[in-house]
């Protein structure tokens, strides 16, 4: 997690792939809680979002820590920005397909730019490694090469590049 908390963070980790998210919000809680004791003037209002894309089937059926996150929300406000995909229950796209982290993501293109090209923002990616992360990866690269008027082929991938360079796009995958 980056050491400034003005710097946004977007993390990407359905099923059990947000376990790891949830101590980075934990830590955030805490660190917020500390910065509004000490400054109730101005708080966190200077902080970057903190974004989680998380999926599961069901609400009911595999939502992990689903309690938790409401009260993570209160404290931190609309610096966590939390995007749910429930797969078996939820919405579907127009043409019948189920909706996944990557098109939530996709829904989120311009402020998903504006954190990584403008803010300087970090990506986390945890999870499968077969289909999510291959799926997060094209939509990313997309988001980067598309919004700058080039294509996810040739810009997007120069991006993405460059994140993993600079270890602001990191993943913990697996199979």
């Amino acid at each position: 997690l980056p050491t400034n908390p003005r710097t946004p963070v977007i993390m990407i980790g359905p099923g059990t792939g947000v376990a790891p998210f949830r101590g980075f919000i934990q830590e955030r809680v805490a660190l917020a809680e500390r910065t509004i004791a000490k400054h109730p003037e101005s708080g966190i209002s200077d902080w970057g979002t903190i974004w989680l894309f998380y999926g599961c089937r069901g609400a009911n059926e595999d939502f992990l820590y689903k309690e938790e996150w409401p009260k993570y929300a209160g404290v931190l406000g609309d610096k966590f920005q939390m995007h749910v995909a429930i797969s078996r229950e939820g919405p579907r796209k127009p043409d019948g397909s189920k909706i996944y982290v990557q098109d939530l993501l996709w829904e989120q293109r311009e402020k998903i730019r504006e954190a990584l090209v403008e803010k300087k923002g970090y990506v986390y990616v945890c999870g499968d490694a077969k289909n999510m992360s291959k799926a997060v990866e094209a939509v990313l690269m997309r988001i980067l090469g598309e919004m700058s008027g080039g294509s996810a082929a040739v810009e997007g991938q120069k991006e993405l590049n460059m994140l993993k360079e600079k270890s602001r796009y990191l993943t913990d995958v697996w199979s």
